[in-house]
């Protein structure tokens, strides 16, 4: 299991964010004041990988998964971030944590 604060390097903070149909609350690593959110999310998403975190750290760290024939996954209003992988919903909020 990939601790996403292991990743975090000097000067970056964690981020949660809601997608809409999910009652989950997922995280990133993004910096201070960041607006570019699509690029702290894929950012996240290979660090997650390039250290070693498997498809189940991203769904579980942050709500992101490689869609199948299910039709759930297949969403029309999905963010899709990189490498196939893809949140379920539109970004409803994303707050940075304090340090």
């Amino acid at each position: 299991m990939i601790l996403l604060h292991s990743l975090l390097n000097e000067g970056e903070v964690i981020a949660e964010y809601i997608v809409a149909g999910s009652y989950c609350v997922w995280n990133c690593i993004t910096t201070p004041g960041n607006t570019d959110i699509a690029g702290a999310l894929e950012d996240t998403l290979h660090r997650i990988l390039e250290n070693g975190g498997t498809e189940g750290d991203v769904q579980q760290i942050m709500g992101a998964h490689i869609p199948t024939d299910d039709p759930d996954w297949m969403l029309e209003d999905a963010t899709y971030l990189d490498l196939g992988y893809l949140l379920p919903g539109p970004l409803l909020s994303f707050t940075e944590q304090p340090e």
